[in-house]
């Protein structure tokens, strides 16, 4: 094994060929387990799963998780509130800003949500011997560590 400096052209290039790969093998799953719901917009799901993961998190944040623009974010978040699944309070260090954080029913919705995707997404692991679904457990857990501290840097420099 060579200590040259990875070649972060070609690690740049792989990242990119797993987005197509994700969406052809997943992206399918994802979206008829939205359907089963029949209650939230892709938007609005995503805007879920990332408050759910974080513990709640200032509004702007999340319009920066989703790449969502101002009018979009308070339209999406307005939806939200609605259905009673995130409750929108003023943050406690700056009261300009709101605090976005998921009501008991949106934590139970889509941690419903996340256990039937996990259920079909396990299923089609199996397609695979074990052996390659511990190598790509292994590999998911390194992109995984890889993500969050990338994550982080940015997060600094916002």
């Amino acid at each position: 094994m060579s200590d040259e400096e990875p070649d972060t052209y070609e690690m740049s290039e792989r990242i990119l060929s797993i987005i197509p790969h994700f969406h052809r093998t997943f992206g399918l799953y994802i979206e008829r387990n939205r359907l089963e719901a029949g209650i939230c917009n892709k938007n609005q799901e995503k805007a879920l799963l990332v408050l759910r993961d974080n513990d709640g998190m200032i509004a702007s944040r999340l319009g920066a998780c989703l790449n969502l623009q101002r009018g979009s974010l308070t339209s999406l978040v307005d939806g939200l509130v609605d259905m009673g699944f995130v409750m929108k309070s003023p943050d406690a260090d700056d009261r300009r800003k709101a605090h976005l954080e998921l009501t008991p029913e949106g934590r139970s919705y889509i941690d419903e949500r996340h256990d039937s995707l996990r259920a079909r997404i396990g299923e089609s692991l199996l397609a695979l011997s074990r052996s390659e679904r511990r190598e790509f457990g292994q590999g998911l857990e390194a992109l995984l560590e890889a993500f969050k501290r990338i994550e982080a840097r940015e997060e600094k420099n916002d």
